[in-house]
């Protein structure tokens, strides 16, 4: 599997809906800022047929620092969890 660069997803984008590579650009770009936005905020967000986003909160743990095998507190911090829709995993595995 390859990766696709935000400069290619802005290509396609472009070319499917007929607008131009800057306008297109500046609207993924304020997607992804309200994305972040709703997500600091503590919200999930849900795009329908394709997955639900939200923040969780990870616990504090222990953990062990490998080279010396010092023991180390790990503090709580938030991540985001992705959840794909069922529609969107079913194309996935056709």
């Amino acid at each position: 599997m390859g990766k696709t660069s935000m400069k290619q997803l802005i290509e396609s984008t472009a070319l499917v809906t007929k607008t131009t590579q800057k306008q297109t650009e500046e609207t993924v770009r304020a997607f992804i800022e309200e994305l972040k936005l709703a997500l600091c905020k503590g919200n999930a967000v849900t795009i329908q047929r394709f997955a639900t986003i939200k923040p969780v909160q990870l616990e504090p743990r222990v953990g062990r620092n490998p080279s010396t095998g010092e023991t180390l507190n790990i503090p709580s911090r938030y991540t985001v969890k992705l959840t794909v829709s069922k529609k969107f995993r079913d194309t996935l595995n056709v």
